[in-house]
C-alpha cells in the first residue's frame, strides 16, 4: 500500500512539473534559447529533482524541448524562419485532411461541442489574448479533429501542437490590428454543419495561413525572438 501511495504521489509531482513547464513555455516566461536547469526549476517548483528531471525528459522527447549540445542541458528551441516554415508546411499537409475527415464523421453531438466552444472563445477574445484563450482555442480545434475518428492521425497533429508550444508566447503578443481569423472559424463550422470535406479543408488552410503569416510578422518586429541561423542542437528520439 505504502509503494502504491508513493507511486501516486510521484505521478502527482511529476505531472505538475510537467504541465507548469510547458505552461511556462507557452506564455512566453521561458523563451526560445533559454536553458532549463533541473536543481533550479526543482527549487522554484518546491518539489525533488527527480520529477523534474523525468518531465524535462519527457518534453524533450516529444520534441518540445531540445538539448543545447554545449552543455546537455535541455533548452527551449531557438526559433529560425526555417524552423517554423518547416512546422506550419507539415501542419497544412496534415491539419486540413483532418478537418476533410470531420466533416465526414462529426456527429450531431460533437458538432454542438465545438459550436459551444467557439463561442466560449469568441467570447473570452472580447478581453484581448490570455492563456485561457489559448486554451480554449486548443478545445477548439481538437474538438474537430477528435471527431474524425482516426486516432493516429489525432495523435501526430497532437505532436504537432506540442512543437508549436514555443509559438504560443507569441501569440500572447500584441497582433497587427487588421489581423482575425474569425470569419474563417465560423466558416470551417459551416462546412461541418454541411458535411463538406472540401470547404472544411479550405477554411482550415485559411486558419493556419493567416496565423503563420501573422507569427512571422510580430517575431519579424522583435530580433530578440528569432535566430538567423539554425543551432545544431540535437534532439533526443
Amino acid at each position: 500500500m505504502e509503494e502504491s501511495l508513493d507511486k501516486i504521489n510521484y505521478n502527482a509531482l511529476h505531472n505538475i512539473a510537467y504541465n507548469k513547464i510547458k505552461g511556462a513555455i507557452r506564455d512566453g516566461r521561458l523563451r526560445p534559447g533559454d536553458t532549463l536547469r533541473t536543481r533550479t526549476l526543482a527549487k522554484a517548483l518546491g518539489i525533488s529533482s527527480t520529477p523534474v528531471r523525468d518531465a524535462l525528459s519527457r518534453l524533450i522527447a516529444q520534441n518540445v524541448l531540445d538539448v543545447d549540445p554545449r552543455n546537455r542541458q535541455a533548452m527551449v528551441p531557438e526559433l529560425t524562419k526555417e524552423i517554423l516554415e518547416d512546422l506550419y508546411a507539415v501542419r497544412l499537409r496534415i491539419e486540413p485532411y483532418g478537418a476533410e475527415l470531420a466533416a465526414m464523421n462529426i456527429s450531431e453531438t460533437e458538432l454542438a461541442h465545438v459550436k459551444k466552444v467557439l463561442k466560449e472563445l469568441e467570447e473570452l477574445e472580447k478581453k484581448g489574448e490570455s492563456p485561457e484563450s489559448l486554451d480554449k482555442s486548443e478545445e477548439y480545434f481538437f474538438s474537430i479533429y477528435r471527431a474524425t475518428g482516426n486516432m493516429l492521425l489525432l495523435h501526430l497533429i497532437d505532436n504537432l501542437w506540442l512543437r508549436s508550444s514555443v509559438i504560443l508566447g507569441i501569440l500572447l503578443r500584441p497582433r497587427p490590428a487588421d489581423f482575425s481569423i474569425r470569419k474563417e472559424r465560423q466558416g470551417l463550422v459551416t462546412a461541418l454543419e454541411n458535411r463538406d470535406p472540401k470547404a472544411a479543408s479550405h477554411y482550415l488552410e485559411q486558419i493556419i495561413t493567416r496565423t503563420r503569416d501573422m507569427v512571422f510578422e510580430v517575431m519579424a518586429s522583435d530580433a530578440t525572438l528569432m535566430k538567423t541561423k539554425r543551432r545544431a542542437a540535437r534532439r533526443k528520439a
